[in-house]
């Protein structure tokens, strides 16, 4: 089985005109894997509240207003969890 470490080896080792090839075929296995995971997910039964609604309504008014969702890569980094 081959492993991260592996895997960086050969990364380091590419030629810089096979680069784009690469990262290319990575990020179709990527999509790949989370179209997978989409379409075997369980239908979500859970009933929408009216805690949901006033949060879409919260969302949808920042964004009128011209507020920015803050990126989750950035709510990551800011709880310290990235």
């Amino acid at each position: 089985m081959a492993t991260k470490e592996q895997l960086q080896r050969l990364v380091d080792n590419l030629p810089q005109e096979d680069v784009a090839r690469a990262t290319e075929a990575l990020e179709r296995l990527r999509v790949a894997r989370v179209r997978l995971a989409l379409a075997n997910a369980p239908e979500d039964d859970e009933p929408w509240t009216e805690a949901d609604e006033r949060a879409v309504q919260e969302a949808e008014e920042d964004l009128r207003r011209g507020e920015r969702p803050i990126p989750m890569e950035e709510v990551k980094r800011r709880l310290g969890i990235a």
